[in-house]
């Protein structure tokens, strides 16, 4: 599990439970609370304030990039997603392996 900080202000929580390993992206659904909702327009304007941290640890995940998409306008219900992009290869392989050994197995 893992918190998505907005300027180091815990937002929501992720699975980060899909991924797209040769790009280096995982994604996955977001739980918001209510600092999400208090300051949405804000947070999906500024996507460079936005952090990965695992649960309960005070590291953030090594990132080039993260984007937030909130669906819950348009489809009547909350539906966020969050897309990160990994800063290396490396990076991904060492936070993802079972996103990578997932899509390795399909090959074997």
């Amino acid at each position: 599990m893992y918190e998505i900080r907005y300027k180091n202000i815990v937002i929501g929580l992720t699975e980060l439970d899909r991924a797209d390993p040769p790009m280096g992206f995982v994604h996955g659904a977001v739980n918001v609370n209510d600092k999400y909702d208090k300051n949405k327009k804000e947070i999906l304007k500024n996507s460079i304030y936005l952090t990965v941290h695992e649960l309960d640890k005070n590291n953030s995940l090594e990132v080039e990039a993260i984007t937030i998409e909130d669906f819950s306008e348009k489809l009547g219900e909350e539906v966020v997603e969050v897309t990160v992009l990994m800063k290396t290869s490396e990076d991904f392989e060492k936070q993802f392996k079972k996103h990578s050994d997932a899509y390795e197995k399909q090959f074997n």
